[in-house]
């Protein structure tokens, strides 16, 4: 009856600890892609673009706003989440998803030009429901264009 006991628990232990990582929103992945492929970014996370051998570096450094209905919850407004990305150490730009003419000053976009190329926030969030408004569980899922 103990074997049965033990191996129940550490059935149990090993399913908590699989999941736990399975949830996970961010994890370790391939932060380098080509033009036009999805790059996803954990807050904080810098990854590249490459078009014939140029390197473009892209940031997520801060979540701006995330006025997004709670899981559950009865909202009159869907709200936004509004992301800075910071491009080649240098220049920032916020983008959003949602809504995003309410109450935009200034108004916000899901994508903006820079110099040849059209950048793009194709989805953000924060992965499991507790993790909302904690913005080192947030990541950004960006695409990068040619114009």
């Amino acid at each position: 009856m103990n074997l049965i006991k033990q191996t129940i628990q550490i059935t149990k232990i090993l399913l908590l600890a699989i999941s736990f990582f399975t949830i996970s929103s961010c994890q370790k992945k391939d932060l380098t892609k080509d033009i036009g492929e999805v790059l996803t970014l954990c807050f904080d996370e810098k990854g590249s673009i490459t078009d014939n051998g140029n390197n473009t570096e892209i940031s997520f450094i801060d979540l701006v706003e995330d006025s997004t209905c709670p899981e559950g919850a009865r909202c009159v407004w869907a709200g936004r989440i509004v992301v800075e990305l910071k491009i080649n150490n240098s220049e920032s730009i916020i983008l959003g998803l949602g809504d995003l003419l309410t109450q935009a000053n200034p108004p916000v976009s899901n994508a903006k030009d820079f110099g040849n190329y059209k950048i793009t926030l194709v989805d953000a969030g924060y992965g499991r429901k507790g993790n909302k408004g904690v913005e080192k569980r947030y990541y950004v899922k960006i695409r990068v264009d040619k114009k």
